[in-house]
């Protein structure tokens, strides 16, 4: 059995309307939030850095849980990071998304959605797909990073 999945791909150009910006800081960790811009800024981050290539290549979303990310070979938990509701997932991933993407995803017939995003400022691009979870109610989001710094 399979089951009908529909698949929009659209390059997301940071678009966002004041309501979805990049610096509002809806994230829970510790005493202080972070905007997306606030862990995007990690994946550039000298730190993380191997050549040209970020240590960080996957940030995960997902409702329950706190934000995670591939560091090497492994999938770690934000520290101090508190675990996501699906408003804080809509605060941090609507920024990254078209209008057109935006309007998909709140029509609610949309199961699975790619797109891309370039991150100019910080050099990375990314590339986004953002789902339903296995219960079929709540948005789940990947990113993965296509290009390090100064790569293209």
């Amino acid at each position: 059995m399979s089951q009908e999945h529909e698949e929009y791909q659209e390059e997301a150009h940071g678009d966002a309307s004041s309501d979805y910006d990049l610096d509002n800081k809806v994230y829970p960790v510790g005493d202080d939030y972070l905007s997306m811009r606030g862990l995007l800024t990690e994946f550039s981050s000298e730190e993380h850095m191997q050549g040209n290539m970020s240590r960080m290549s996957d940030l995960h979303l997902k409702v329950g849980r706190p934000v995670s990310f591939r560091y090497d070979d492994d999938i770690l938990s934000w520290h101090g990071g508190e675990s996501l509701t699906q408003e804080q997932i809509e605060g941090l991933i609507f920024p990254l998304l078209s209008e057109k993407n935006r309007k998909l995803l709140q029509g609610g017939n949309v199961k699975d959605l790619d797109c891309g995003f370039s991150w100019v400022e910080g050099g990375v691009n990314f590339r986004i797909n953002l789902f339903h979870d296995r219960d079929g109610e709540e948005w789940c989001g990947g990113w993965h990073t296509l290009l390090g710094r100064g790569c293209g």
